[in-house]
Parts: C-alpha cells; structure tokens; sequence
C-alpha cells in the first residue's frame, strides 16, 4: 500500500472526513485531497509542519510511514552528539567542514540562497519546507534525513 492509500485508509478507519483532518493538519481541503491521491504530493506539496500534524492526527509513524531508516537505530559508531545541535546550527556547521558557500548548496540542492540563509539562521525554518525540499537537503550534506526533520524513532527513542 502507498502513501496516499495508508493516509486514506487510516482516516477512514478512524472515522475522520477529509476536512476534519485537512483543516486540523493545517492543510487547504484540496491539498488534503491531493494528499490521499497522489504519493508525489505529500512530498512536493504538504510542509513539514503540516505533515507532522496529519501523522500525529491519524497515529501514523512518519519514518515508517516514509520509509526513512533511523539513523540512531542502524548506527555503527556515536554520531549523536553531532545531531543534538540544532538543525540549522549542523546544517551551517556541516556546510563549512564542507568549504561551501551558499551559493555552492544552493547549486547543489535547487534551493534559493536567500532560502538557505533563513535555514541556517532560523531553527525552525525547515518546517515550513517540503519533504522533497529537504531532502535534497540532507543528501548535499550527507545529513541523515530523520534529523533534518526533527522526529524521533518509535523503537529507540531518538
């Protein structure tokens, strides 16, 4: 079952009308809808915080959801010290090891420069960004993408 068919499933079972769920998510009715019918759409439309809400409404966990493996889960060596900073602190932390400018991340991932400042200058910014946004994201940077955004593993807690 996809995405789409998991999330409309579970409203269903629930007993929840798409504009119960749409206006609680913070979503407009029409990206709700597209949502359930479209897997593209949760990761090119739905902003993070708003996706947050919709799997917290339907119970639904978001890495399992997303097939998003957790990195503390499947870890070899201690990386969790480097991913307790703050995400738009690691993403300018992780972006100068590198040697790169903004104008560098930005060729690399598609994102405005002026979009990348406010990434590295508010810690909540990412919220407002896409999933496939934030993702291109976390592979330019070698960032694992549970940590850029912000949720933790149901199995081990991180």
């Amino acid at each position: 079952m996809g995405i789409a068919e998991t999330i409309s499933a579970r409203r269903k079972e629930l007993g929840l009308s798409a504009q119960e769920i749409a206006s609680k998510s913070g979503l407009y009715l029409s990206e709700y809808r597209d949502a359930e019918e479209c897997d593209k759409e949760i990761f090119d439309v739905v902003k993070l915080r708003s996706l947050k809400r919709l799997c917290n409404l339907l119970a639904l966990d978001m890495l399992k959801l997303f097939e998003i493996p957790c990195v503390f889960c499947a870890a070899t060596s201690d990386n969790r010290a480097i991913y307790r900073q703050f995400r738009n602190a690691l993403i300018y932390h992780v972006r100068n090891e590198k040697g790169w400018s903004l104008d560098d991340l930005s060729k690399r991932t598609g994102w405005y420069k002026s979009a990348l400042q406010k990434v590295e200058s508010e810690p909540d910014y990412l919220e407002s960004a896409d999933l496939s946004s934030i993702r291109l994201l976390a592979n330019a940077l070698d960032i694992p993408l549970q940590v850029l955004l912000a949720i933790k593993c149901s199995d081990c807690s991180l």
